[in-house]
This record gives C-alpha cells, sequence and structure tokens, in this order.
C-alpha cells in the first residue's frame, strides 16, 4: 500500500528547500545618497545687489569622504579657508570595486580640475564596495578672491554602498562651510537661493538580512554671534514658506529611507521632490533623469532679518550624505544540511506511523 501523503510531504519538503536555496542564490544590500546644491547666490534685497566678498571677515570650508569594507575605512579631507578662498576643492573616498562603471568613472574623475556631477543609478548595485565623493566649486557671492568670475556655487555629493556576500559596507559625505560677515556699508536683509535636487534608494533582496538605508540633509544656519542682537538666529522664517524647513534653528532639506530583514526586495525611495512638497513623487522622472541619472532640480530661497551694520553674523552651510549596508547570507552548506535535517525527520515521522499502524509502503 502506498501512502501519498508521505511523498508529498517529503517532495513539499525538498521543494522549500530548494525555493530557499533560490531566494538566496543571488543577495544583495545596496543604497545610495546624492545631492546637488546649484545656481547658490546671496543677494542683498536692501541694495538690490549680489552680496559681495569684501563684507566676509573670514571663510572656512571642509569636505570629508569615507568609505568602508569589512571592518576595513578609510577618509580623505579637503579644505579651503581665507587664504585661498573662492578655489575648487573636492574629496573621494572608496574601498572595494564600485560597480556600475558609472560610479566608478565619477569617482576616479572627481577632483578640483574636474568635479564630478554625481549621478543616481537605479538600484541594485554589483560587488561588495563603499565610495564616496563631494565638491564645491564658484562662490555665492561676488569678486570673491581666488575666483573673481563666479556668480553662483554648485555643491555635488554622493555616498554608494553595496554588498553581494555576507558583510558590511558603507559610505559618507560631510560638507561644510563656515563663512562670518558684517554688513557695514550695506546692511539689510540677505536673501539666499538656488536649486536643490537629492535622492536616497536603499535595496535589500527579498528573503534576505540584515539593512540598507542612506539619507541626505543640506542645512542653513545664520546666527548673529557679535553685536547688538548676539545670539540671534537670524533666518526670517516667515519668508518665502520658509517655515516648513525649520529644524531647530535651521533651513534645512533632508530624508532617509532604509530597509531591514528580511528585505522587501525593491527600491526604498526618499528625495528633494518629496521633501519640499511632501508628497511621494508620481514617478522617478521627477527626481531623476531616467537616461542620464542627473537629479532633477527644485527651486529654493528664503530671507533673513534685517541684519544690522553693526554685527557681525556666522553662515553655516552644510550638506551630508550617508550610505551603508549589512548582509547576512546562510551558506548552501547551511541549506543543505537543513534540507537533509528535514527530510530524515520526515522519513523517522513515516517509519513511527507505519509501526505504530501496521501500514506497509511498496
Amino acid at each position: 500500500m502506498k501512502t501519498p501523503n508521505l511523498a508529498a510531504a517529503i517532495a513539499a519538503i525538498m521543494a522549500g528547500t530548494l525555493a530557499t536555496s533560490i531566494a538566496q542564490a543571488a543577495p544583495n544590500a545596496s543604497a545610495e545618497a546624492v545631492t546637488t546644491l546649484q545656481n547658490f547666490q546671496i543677494n542683498n534685497l536692501t541694495t538690490g545687489k549680489q552680496a559681495d566678498y569684501s563684507n566676509v571677515t573670514s571663510a572656512a570650508g571642509n569636505q570629508t569622504s569615507t568609505a568602508n569594507l569589512n571592518g576595513t575605512s578609510f577618509s580623505t579631507v579637503s579644505n579651503v579657508n581665507t587664504a585661498t578662498p573662492g578655489v575648487n576643492i573636492a574629496s573621494t573616498q572608496t574601498i572595494g570595486t564600485p560597480s556600475p562603471s558609472t560610479i566608478a568613472t565619477e569617482l576616479a574623475n572627481n577632483t578640483a580640475a574636474t568635479p564630478s556631477a554625481f549621478t543616481v543609478t537605479p538600484l541594485p548595485n554589483t560587488n561588495n564596495f563603499g565610495g564616496a565623493g563631494t565638491n564645491d566649486v564658484g562662490s555665492a557671492v561676488t569678486n570673491t578672491p581666488g575666483n573673481t568670475a563666479a556668480t553662483s556655487a554648485t555643491l555635488y555629493s554622493a555616498s554608494y554602498a553595496a554588498l553581494t556576500s555576507a558583510g558590511t559596507a558603507g559610505s559618507s559625505t560631510d560638507s561644510s562651510l563656515v563663512v562670518k560677515f558684517n554688513l557695514v556699508n550695506a546692511a539689510g536683509v540677505l536673501n539666499f537661493s538656488g536649486l536643490i535636487g537629492a535622492y536616497a534608494g536603499a535595496f535589500l533582496s527579498a528573503g534576505n538580512g540584515l539593512s540598507a538605508k542612506s539619507d541626505f540633509n543640506i542645512s542653513f544656519q545664520l546666527t548673529d554671534v557679535a553685536g547688538v542682537n548676539k545670539g540671534q538666529n537670524a533666518i526670517d522664517f516667515t519668508s518665502l514658506g520658509a517655515a516648513n524647513f525649520k529644524n531647530g534653528a535651521n533651513y534645512a532639506i533632508g530624508g532617509q529611507v532604509s530597509d531591514s530583514t528580511p528585505g522587501l526586495g525593491s527600491t526604498q525611495e526618499a528625495s528633494a521632490y518629496s521633501a519640499i512638497n511632501n508628497i511621494a513623487p508620481a514617478s522617478d522622472s521627477l527626481v531623476f533623469n531616467a537616461a542620464t541619472g542627473a537629479l532633477v532640480t527644485y527651486a529654493f530661497a528664503f530671507d533673513t532679518l534685517n541684519l544690522l551694520a553693526t554685527d557681525t553674523y556666522q553662515l553655516t552651510l552644510t550638506s551630508t550624505t550617508d550610505s551603508s549596508v549589512a548582509l547576512n547570507v546562510p551558506e548552501p552548506g547551511i541549506l543543505a544540511l537543513m534540507g537533509i535535517g528535514l527530510l530524515v525527520l520526515g522519513i523517522g515521522s513515516s517509519n513511527k506511523f507505519a509501526k505504530e499502524s501496521g501500514v506497509t509502503y511498496a
């Protein structure tokens, strides 16, 4: 006598084991964050002219790019200060082999002489790597020594990380610009304006652990550091809808996204579009160009309070990206042993049932 239930049970066990093996056959954890600040200008609404570098008393810029893979980490730092204002700066760091080639090329070519316009690559990415790059070109004010022709500033930052085998990987960028100025000859209201584009994506293949996450943030802080109103936050958060982007004392646009065990198998996304409009984009075409990966940018602007000729103000501009992934993949041998164990348990249970019931199997 044959009992189909046993055969079906064994088949189900083997099919389940095979399905598990297939699900784990192509593990991937990927994350990326890309930002840009373009056509950034500071204009004096009282004089009707663009702010001039003659009002600057000190300036310092710093950029750090960090990449790590399985516990090994490297960082690159570039900076600019009052002695060298207006010069282009760039920093890049990679570990492992970035893929696809677009990422590898943009990171390799990112120098002060040839700053990269970092782009978005559809996830998942491949290989095991971490890569980050950032750059700063031009000046938001006129007549800046070292770059007197500049009438606006452009910043790009990007971090990428991917794993196709068990481990950890990550990357980050941190760009900051700190400028002190006074308006002795041009007191009044300043306007900050430009274009912002940003994207964060995280992908964890279905059925896999541990996590993939990324985030971006671009923020401005303007503080009265000396004078009548020392300590005052000098941004007018009633201007141009700036209250929508108030984060403490900062005007900030940011986003973050993540995926964790057991993995959704689809890309989770955040963007400047969603941060500005408080709604998810109807399609990725509102965030980046599908053909080129170039970020789509959106206008931003805010005003200051009425700034006094007697006071000194400090502007702090910060742009950060961060991407990190961790992957835990069971070895094929473990999956095979699990399958064999389940099969043995199935057969043992069947034999016990046969002895107790007197049923024989042909």
